[in-house]
């Protein structure tokens, strides 16, 4: 049985809310202190600490988007899954079809303050350098 704040639940409330392209929702769900790192780092940051940084990071990410995400492992408060990932970003570098990425994410408190994205397609490449369009 899941509930509102079982960290599956805040997973799958994100993988809905980043399929809607719904920023606001996505932000709610992340805590004020939350940490996202990105491996490896298209736009050669890699971590976005805070929801400003999380949110730019999220605007750049949401265009375009799609998950499907599959196997997650439970284990207290973290959460570990696959997902096959699409957007305009990863269209910029020539990668049409589904990616898979390796996620954590460590709620506490029914917030997620800990996300992981580790995109297997990316690390096989020299090229994930991607430019971002200014705001």
């Amino acid at each position: 049985m899941t509930t509102a704040h079982d960290p599956v639940s805040i997973v799958y409330a994100l993988d809905e809310a980043c399929n809607a392209h719904d920023l606001a929702a996505v932000m709610v769900l992340f805590a004020k202190e939350a940490v996202v790192r990105q491996t490896p780092a298209p736009d050669g940051v890699g971590v976005y600490r805070g929801k400003e940084q999380i949110r730019s990071w999220l605007e750049w990410q949401l265009p375009g988007f799609h998950v499907d995400s599959r196997d997650h492992q439970a284990s207290g408060d973290t959460v570990h899954w696959s997902a096959a990932v699409t957007n305009d970003m990863l269209r910029q570098l020539g990668l049409n079809q589904p990616t898979m990425d390796h996620n954590e994410a460590v709620v506490r408190g029914g917030k997620i303050v800990s996300f992981t994205v580790t995109s297997q397609a990316l690390i096989a490449r020299a090229d994930v350098n991607v430019q971002r369009e200014p705001a």
